[in-house]
């Protein structure tokens, strides 16, 4: 199952111990979890339609809490600044932004690489 449901070069973590005379064999992958966090799965993550509206959701209760709640507590100044990284972090993906780049990056390494 771990090669069946997991993505293209994923990570299996296959791991063995002896106790009481027995041999245990851990097998853990990530295939589940690329699909519940909305990674690249073939467009079918469970929460890839929603977790941008989620994120303007969580930002949108921040404010509330400061403006109308408590004022700025701790609490609610990380619930702020966390959900505008995400929604910054977003903009970003979606833009095509941090591809660009780290096809830049890989062009530079290999250009080191080559000289």
């Amino acid at each position: 199952n771990a090669i069946k449901f997991s993505r293209e070069n994923s990570v299996i973590y296959i791991q063995t111990s002896l106790k009481y005379e027995k041999v245990f064999v851990s097998v853990k992958d990530t295939a589940l979890l690329s699909v519940i966090v909305g990674e690249k799965t073939g467009g079918n993550a469970m929460f890839g339609k929603f977790q941008d509206s989620l994120l303007f959701v969580v930002l949108a209760y921040a404010i509330f809490r400061i403006g109308w709640g408590e004022g700025f507590t701790t609490m609610n100044i990380f619930i702020l600044l966390g959900s505008l990284v995400a929604i910054l972090s977003m903009v970003l993906r979606r833009s095509g932004y941090l591809e660009t780049v780290e096809q830049k990056k890989k062009e530079a390494e290999e250009k080191k690489k080559n000289v």
